[in-house]
C-alpha cells in the first residue's frame, strides 16, 4: 500500500559550496586572527542576544543558540556540526532518543535558522571595550570585519597584535619596519633594513659625488647613479685624456727622454722598491677588475628578474580579472542552464516522464554505503503550466525495506504556476520501472498506481522549493530480491566494429587540394595523402619564420626572407657574420663589431704599440689597463717635474732624482688610493646586489608559485564547465527534434555553396540534426545529396532516412515500422499555388536500415536515389533567401 514518507535526502552539498568556492578561488582579503579562530568553530552561537532567546533556539548538544540548525526525522533539532560530529563519533543515533539517524535524513530548518540571524546581538568586545554595536546576528561577522576593537595584526608583518582602531597610528610612528621617505630623494626606506645616515651614504640616488678620478684631472660631479655609469664608460677616456695631455707635452719640450731618464736613475734598491709597488698595484686592479666584473653580472641578473616579477605580477593580476571572476559568473550561467535544459523536457512530457538513471552499479554502492542513500528525478510537470513533481528513489531501500526493497516516491514542488492551480493536488499516478528485454512480447514491466490523498501533507501547496513530505511506496507492491535494470551503454563499445573496407576505399579515393577554388592549385591525389601534400602546398599560408608577423603563401617565403622581411639577417662584407637587418645596418656593424677589423690599441698615442682584431685589442685593453695607467701616471708626473714652465714645488724645478722619485711615489700613492677607494665601493655595491638578488629570486618563486595555483584553481573547473557547456550545446540541437513528435523542417541554408560543395566532391552528402517520432520515441536524421548518388548524379537530388542510436532504444518496438513521407517544401508567396515535392516511404522490417542501430547513425539508410530533378530545384519557389526546407512526417 502506499505509505506516506519523510523524505531522507541530504542538502550536504549545498550547505558545502561556500567552503568549495573558497578552497577554489581562495578569500581577497586577510582576516583577522579573531575571525579565523571564530570561522573554525562549528558549534552554535555563543553571542549577547537582546533579548536573551528563549530555551527552543539552544542546542542540546553545545548548549548554545543554533547554528546551521537541521531537523531530524524524530522531529529534534541541532547545529549541524554538532548532530554530524555526534553521529560520526557516538554512532549513527538520534542523541536525544537514540533512534536511527544517518548524515543523509537531517535536513536544514530554514525557519529557525532565519529567526536567529534576524535577532539583535551585541558585539563581542562589547563587555571587553564597551563597543556600542547592536544588530541582526546576520551582519555581526560584517562588524567585526570593521569593528574598531578588534585585534589585528600588522599588514606590514612586524609581529605586533593591536586593536584596529590602532592601526594607522602604529604604521605611522610605531611599526619598526615602517617606510619612511628618505629627505634627499624622498625615497620609501624600510626603516629597519637600512638607518636614514647610511641610506644617504651608500645608496641615494641624489647625492651629490665627485668622480672617483677627480685627483687626476676629471670635473664630473653629479647624483649617485650618473656618478657610476660615468665611472663605467669613461674608464678608458680617463686614461685617453692623461694620454692626450701627456702626448701635447711631449710636443712642446721634444728634448724629453723619459725611459732614458728612469733607466739611469734606477738602482738596485729604487728597483726593487718599484718592483714591490708594481706587484701591489697590479693585485689591486686584478682585483678590481674581477668585481667590476661580478658587478656586471650581478646587474644583469637584477634586471632580469625585475622583468621576471613585473612580467608574473601582470601575468597573475591578468589571471585574475580574466579568469577568475568570469569563471565564477560562467559557473553559475552553466548550472542555470543545466537547470532549465532539464526542466524543459519535464515541461513538455505533458505528465509521462521517463528517467533515465546511468550508472545504475555506482548510484546502488553508494547507497548501500550511505554515501547517497536517495537520488531526485528531474523536475516534472502535468502539463505545460500544470503541477510541478519530482520522483525519489532510494535504491536500496528504506525503513523496513532496507536492502531488500527499492523505493520510490513522488514529491510536490514548488512552480511557477501554482498561483492558478487547484490546491491539494489531486490525481492518479503510475509508476513504473520498464523492463528493457530485447523482445518485446516477453518484457514484464513493473508498476503500481497511486491515488493522491488531499489531506495528506505530500500533496498541499509546497512552501519550500520540494516538499519534505513524499508520497510513494516503501515495498513497491512486489518482491524485487536481486532485480537490477542491465544498462545497455557498458557494452556499446563491444557492439562498435570499424568498417575498414569502407576507410580503405574513402582514403583511396581522388580528392583535389583545398586551395583548387582559391588559388588554383593543380595537385590531385588519393585523401589519405592530402595532409602531406598541404604540409608542402605552396599556396598555404605560413607565418615568418624569423618572427616579423607577416603572412603569405609558402611560395613567397624566399622572396620575403632575402628582400622583405624586417628581421632578415644579411652577412657582413669583411667576417661574414650574419648580422640582423632592423637592428644594425651595415656600416655601424663594420665601425663597432667586426671582429675582424684591425685596430690599433687606444694607447698608442703614449708608445703602446699593440695592434690586431678587435676582439684581440679589446683583450689587450682589459688585460693591460693597470699597466697603461701606471705608466701614463708616471711619465705624466716626471714630464710636469721637468717642464720648466709647470710651478709644482722647489725639488721638482731643481730636477734632482730625489725630487722625481718624491712625485712618482706622490703619484703611486694617489693611484693606490684611488684603487682602493674603488675596491671598496665595488664590495659594497656588491654585496647590496647579492642581497637584493637573493630577494628577487625569491619573490620569483613566489610570484611563480602562486600563479600556477591560480591556474590550476581554474583550469580544472574551467575543462569540467567546457564539457558541461558542450554537453548542453548538443541537448540544445536536438531539443527540437525531441518535441516535434514526428514532424521535422530542416532548413538547409547556404543553399548554392553546399550545392557546389556537392559538385566539386568537396562534401557530397548533407545530414540533418536530429529528430525523434516522440518525446521517448525513435531517433532518426535526414540525409541528403544535393548532386545525387549513383545513376542520378548530376540530375537528380536524392533524399534517404537513417535510423540514429537513441537514449530509449531499449523499450522500442524493433525493428521500426511505420509510414514515412518526405517533402521539399513550395516556398511561394501565394500559399494556393504552391506544389510541394513529396513522396511516401513505408518501412520494410527486413531491412538494416530499419533495425536497431548498433553505431551512433545506421550506415544503412532508405531512401529515394531519384527524389527530385536538380533542374526543377532550381525554381525560385523551392530555393528562397537562399534556402531550402524538407519536411519529414512521421506515422508511427
Amino acid at each position: 500500500m502506499p505509505s506516506d514518507s519523510r523524505d531522507i535526502s541530504s542538502g550536504y552539498d549545498i550547505w558545502a559550496l561556500d567552503t568549495l568556492l573558497e578552497n577554489l578561488f581562495g578569500r581577497n582579503e586577510p582576516q583577522s586572527r579573531f575571525h579565523e579562530i571564530e570561522s573554525r568553530r562549528s558549534e552554535g552561537y555563543d553571542e549577547y542576544f537582546d533579548p536573551p532567546l528563549e530555551n527552543k533556539y539552544v542546542c542540546p548538544i553545545c548548549f548554545s543558540v543554533f547554528r546551521e540548525p537541521v531537523q531530524t526525522p524524530c522531529g529534534h533539532i541541532f547545529c549541524r556540526g554538532c548532530i554530524l560530529r555526534s553521529i560520526r563519533d557516538a554512532g549513527p543515533k538520534c542523541p536525544v532518543d537514540n533512534e536511527h539517524l544517518d548524515e543523509g535524513q537531517l535536513f536544514p530548518d530554514n525557519f529557525i535558522k532565519r529567526e536567529i540571524l534576524n535577532h539583535l546581538v551585541f558585539c563581542r568586545l562589547k563587555t571587553v571595550h564597551e563597543c556600542p554595536w547592536k544588530g541582526p546576528l546576520a551582519n555581526l561577522e560584517d562588524h567585526l570585519n570593521e569593528c574598531d576593537f578588534v585585534d589585528v595584526s600588522c599588514p606590514n608583518n612586524c609581529g605586533k597584535e593591536f586593536q584596529r582602531r590602532d592601526l594607522k597610528n602604529h604604521l605611522e610612528d610605531d611599526c619598526p619596519i615602517r617606510k619612511i621617505p628618505c629627505t634627499i630623494c624622498t625615497e620609501e626606506v624600510l626603516w629597519n633594513r637600512m638607518e636614514m645616515q647610511g641610506h644617504n651614504e651608500t645608496e641615494c640616488p641624489r647625492a651629490e659625488l665627485k668622480c672617483p678620478f677627480s685627483v687626476v684631472g676629471c670635473q664630473f660631479e653629479g647624483p649617485r647613479p650618473a656618478v657610476n655609469e660615468h665611472v663605467k664608460e669613461k674608464m678608458v677616456s680617463h686614461l685617453m685624456d692623461l694620454t692626450k695631455e701627456f702626448g701635447a707635452l711631449k710636443i712642446e719640450q721634444p728634448g724629453y727622454q723619459a725611459p732614458k731618464s728612469r733607466s739611469r736613475r734606477t738602482r738596485g734598491g729604487v728597483d726593487a722598491q718599484e718592483q714591490a709597488s708594481q706587484d701591489v698595484f697590479t693585485n689591486l686592479a686584478t682585483l678590481c677588475q674581477d668585481q667590476q666584473t661580478q658587478i656586471d653580472l650581478l646587474r644583469g641578473q637584477v634586471n632580469e628578474l625585475t622583468s621576471a616579477v613585473e612580467r608574473l605580477e601582470r601575468h597573475l593580476n591578468e589571471s585574475r580579472m580574466r579568469m577568475e571572476t568570469p569563471l565564477q559568473e560562467l559557473t553559475i550561467r552553466v548550472n542555470r542552464q543545466e537547470t532549465r535544459a532539464d526542466e524543459i523536457e519535464g515541461r513538455v512530457c505533458n505528465g509521462s516522464y521517463i528517467w533515465r538513471i546511468e550508472n545504475y552499479r555506482q548510484h546502488r554502492q553508494d547507497a548501500i554505503s550511505g554515501i547517497a542513500t536517495a537520488a531526485h528525478s528531474p523536475a516534472i510537470y502535468t502539463s505545460l503550466y500544470g503541477y510541478k513533481l519530482c520522483l525519489r528513489i532510494n535504491l536500496n531501500g528504506v525503513a523496513s525495506g532496507v536492502g531488500r526493497y527499492i523505493a520510490l516516491f513522488v514529491h510536490m514542488m514548488k512552480g511557477d504556476y501554482d498561483g492558478i492551480l487547484e490546491w491539494p493536488f489531486t490525481g492518479r499516478i503510475t509508476l513504473t520501472i520498464l523492463d528493457q528485454s530485447e523482445g518485446t512480447e516477453f518484457r514484464q514491466h513493473i508498476s503500481d498506481t497511486l491515488i493522491a490523498t488531499p489531506n495528506l501533507l505530500a500533496f498541499q501547496r509546497p512552501t519550500a522549493p520540494r516538499n519534505y513530505k513524499g508520497y510513494g511506496y516503501v515495498i513497491l507492491g512486489f518482491n524485487t530480491p536481486g532485480y537490477e535494470v542491465s544498462n545497455p551503454q557498458n557494452n556499446e563499445d563491444d557492439k562498435l566494429n570499424p568498417d575498414n573496407f569502407a576507410r580503405r576505399e574513402m582514403l583511396n579515393h581522388t580528392v583535389f587540394c583545398r586551395f583548387k577554388k582559391l588559388h588554383e592549385c593543380p595537385w590531385k591525389g588519393p585523401l589519405s595523402k592530402l595532409e602531406d601534400h598541404l604540409k608542402e602546398c605552396d599556396f598555404v599560408a605560413v607565418l615568418c619564420p624569423k618572427n616579423c608577423g607577416k603572412e603569405f603563401q609558402r611560395k613567397d617565403l624566399k622572396e620575403h626572407l632575402e628582400d622583405d622581411c624586417p628581421n632578415r639577417t644579411i652577412p657582413c662584407t669583411f667576417c661574414a657574420e650574419e648580422v640582423l637587418w632592423n637592428s644594425m645596418e651595415m656600416q655601424e656593424h663594420n665601425e663597432k663589431e667586426c671582429p675582424r677589423a684591425e685596430l690599433k690599441c687606444p694607447f698608442h698615442v703614449v708608445g703602446c704599440p699593440f695592434e690586431g682584431t678587435r676582439p684581440a685589442v679589446t683583450e689587450h685593453v682589459k688585460e693591460k689597463t693597470l699597466s697603461h695607467l701606471m705608466d701614463l701616471t708616471k711619465e705624466f708626473g716626471q714630464w710636469k717635474f721637468e717642464q720648466p714652465g709647470l710651478q709644482a714645488t722647489k725639488s721638482r724645478s731643481r730636477r734632482t732624482r730625489g725630487g722625481v722619485e718624491a712625485q712618482e711615489q706622490a703619484s703611486e700613492g694617489v693611484l693606490f688610493n684611488n684603487l682602493e677607494a674603488l675596491c671598496h665601493q665595488q664590495r659594497t655595491e656588491i654585496d647590496g646586489l647579492r642581497r637584493l638578488v637573493n630577494e628577487m629570486t625569491g619573490t620569483v618563486e613566489r610570484l611563480e608559485r602562486r600563479l600556477n595555483e591560480s591556474r590550476m584553481r581554474v583550469e580544472t573547473p574551467l575543462q569540467e564547465l567546457s564539457i558541461r557547456f558542450n554537453r548542453q550545446e548538443t541537448r540544445a540541437v536536438e531539443f527540437e527534434g525531441r518535441v516535434c513528435n514526428g514532424c521535422f523542417i530542416w532548413r538547409i541554408e547556404n543553399y548554392r555553396q553546399r550545392r557546389q560543395d556537392a559538385i566539386n566532391g568537396i562534401a557530397t552528402a548533407l545530414h540533418s540534426p536530429a529528430f525523434y517520432t516522440s518525446l521517448y520515441g525513435y531517433k532518426l536524421c535526414l540525409r541528403i545529396n544535393l548532386n545525387g548518388v549513383d545513376s542520378g548524379v548530376g540530375r537528380y537530388i536524392a533524399l534517404f532516412v537513417h535510423m540514429m542510436q537513441g537514449d530509449y532504444d531499449s523499450i522500442l518496438e524493433w525493428p521500426f515500422t511505420g509510414r514515412i513521407t518526405l517533402t521539399i517544401l513550395d516556398q511561394s508567396e501565394g500559399t494556393e499555388f504552391r506544389q510541394h515535392i513529396s513522396e511516401t516511404l513505408i518501412a520494410k522490417p527486413n531491412l538494416l536500415a530499419f533495425q536497431r542501430p548498433t553505431a551512433p547513425r545506421n550506415y544503412k539508410g532508405y531512401g529515394y536515389v531519384e527524389f527530385a530533378p536538380i533542374e526543377h530545384i532550381r525554381d525560385p519557389q523551392y530555393i528562397k533567401n537562399n534556402t531550402m526546407l524538407v519536411r519529414v512526417q512521421i506515422d508511427h
